[in-house]
């Protein structure tokens, strides 16, 4: 966000905000209208995806000029919207981290109740809260989604343990991490600069590189862990929807009934 948002933001009502950004970014994707390519978090028809460099990343993105959704983002919510009852049953759902292309939608959607958290404050969140302590009573969300959240926890476990007990039985989590799945998670206490964690984590606020043995540590909080791959899905929908062809997912879920 460039420094003249960031001073609008702060003085401007939030649906005024809202507004104002809504038409920017309309008017910045009108370019890209086509018929080949579709965001399935807004909805948008395009001829291709924009070229975007991150903040930390270390290859262009292919992201929507209308909702900001990455592969990642594009794939979580077409997974979701398939697989899940969220955008048709009344869910409350703990949404960490709250990413633009979904914070915009669920604001459309009166049957989701949305508790956004963060460890700073921002326009897109409730309240502030600490993953590895969070001030929620046992069992009180049908779902949560935490993407790219645990690989910035000092202690992930801790912070596991406390989605688990959060979570209602039977209900599910999408808590997706960057991870090599051909080596084992990589970390180490003793790296601490920002320099050392870009160097051994891939970005300077990682704490650790996860790897296949993933899986385990959320299993060890309790979830039911299912890897799901976009090498899966059909080749059209890899294409049309710019997914990457060789990316993994972990929808983990409470063991009981809710």
């Amino acid at each position: 966000m460039t420094s003249i948002a960031v001073m609008v933001s702060r003085y401007l009502p939030r649906r005024a905000y809202n507004q104002l950004q809504d038409a920017y970014f309309w008017l910045r994707s009108l370019p890209y209208l086509g018929r080949t390519r579709e965001c399935p978090c807004c909805g948008w028809h395009l001829r291709h995806f924009k070229a975007v460099r991150g903040a930390h990343s270390v290859r262009v993105l292919p992201a929507c000029p209308r909702c900001h959704a990455t592969e990642r983002h594009r794939w979580l919510w077409h997974y979701l919207a398939a697989q899940t009852d969220l955008l048709t049953a009344p869910t409350r759902l703990l949404h960490f981290a709250p990413e633009f292309c979904f914070y915009r939608r669920f604001q459309h959607m009166p049957h989701i109740h949305v508790v956004g958290t963060d460890l700073v404050d921002h326009r897109r969140i409730n309240m502030r809260q600490d993953i590895m302590q969070l001030a929620f009573a046992d069992d009180q969300f049908d779902a949560i989604i935490c993407s790219h959240v645990l690989e910035h926890v000092p202690d992930d476990r801790r912070a596991l343990a406390e989605l688990f007990r959060v979570l209602k039985p039977g209900g599910w989590a999408a808590l997706n991490v960057p991870v090599r799945m051909n080596q084992p998670t990589y970390e180490n206490p003793a790296i601490l600069t920002p320099a050392e964690r870009e160097q051994h984590f891939g970005q300077s606020d990682h704490v650790r590189w996860y790897g296949y043995d993933f899986v385990d540590r959320v299993q060890a909080a309790g979830f039911v862990v299912t890897v799901e791959h976009t090498r899966d899905l059909s080749p059209d929908v890899i294409e049309r929807y710019g997914l990457e062809p060789d990316a993994v997912m972990f929808f983990c879920t409470r063991p009981g009934a809710n």
